[in-house]
């Protein structure tokens, strides 16, 4: 007897204004936009019921849906630089379930991370059978561990991060440290209706060694650029 496999859905929310980057969720690598290559990637995967994209322009939303993606329209107090991806996500799912369409998982992936793979997806996917919460990390450079940092107050003050060490550590002694690199969020929903969180009260972090980007400046785009000219087409 065959398993029936639970639903899910992936999100990809895309609001239409961006100091970094103007129109960047819009702009293209390799003749698609940002928005298109997060459904094609999401589309590969063949895990999801439905595939939507939540914003509040309507150029984007075309996009989306001539790409074979649901189209929910954000409202504008959703699509401010302050907004809160808790309540994107929330009025998201309110709109799905309008459709019934009401998915036991749901997988968040924003667009400004055009390196993400489909295996990526899938690892999240099967990490999910044993955590409500999953999300990519990156290993940050030991060079840039929060252990060598200092904060700089007003008054030009400067404390270490970790005020704890009494000694500069040295750099076999350093624990790893990762940051979240927005290729994948992935949660169980009735999970994160409850905490209103993406990430829960104990999440898995699932370390990505592959190189990604997340593209908030123009900079970070033309590396992006680089790295996606680079890659053969199976990657995606």
């Amino acid at each position: 007897m065959s398993m029936i496999r639970p639903s899910a859905i992936a999100l990809i929310p895309a609001r239409g204004g961006s100091r970094g980057v103007p129109n960047k969720n819009l702009r293209k690598l390799g003749g698609k936009s940002l928005v298109r290559i997060a459904i094609e990637c999401a589309q590969k995967t063949e895990l999801f019921e439905k595939i939507a994209v939540s914003s509040d322009s309507d150029e984007i939303l075309a996009e989306a849906k001539a790409q074979g993606a649901l189209s929910i329209k954000r409202p504008l107090d959703l699509a401010t630089d302050t907004a809160n991806v808790v309540d994107t996500v929330i009025h998201a799912l309110g709109e799905l379930s309008k459709l019934q369409i009401k998915p036991e998982f749901a997988f968040l992936l924003e667009a400004s991370s055009p390196l993400r793979t489909a295996g990526m997806i899938k690892n999240v996917w099967n990490k999910l059978k044993d955590h409500d919460h999953v999300f990519t990390v990156t290993q940050v450079d030991v060079k840039y561990h929060p252990s060598k940092q200092f904060s700089v107050g007003e008054n030009g003050i400067a404390r270490r991060t970790n005020e704890n060490l009494q000694a500069p550590p040295n750099r076999q002694s350093l624990e790893p440290t990762f940051i979240r690199n927005g290729a994948v969020y992935g949660f169980r929903v009735d999970s994160f209706l409850k905490t209103k969180s993406i990430l829960g009260s104990s999440p898995y972090a699932l370390v990505i060694d592959e190189p990604l980007v997340n593209i908030d400046t123009l900079e970070d785009l033309q590396r992006a650029e680089e790295f996606f000219s680079n890659r053969t087409l199976h990657n995606f």
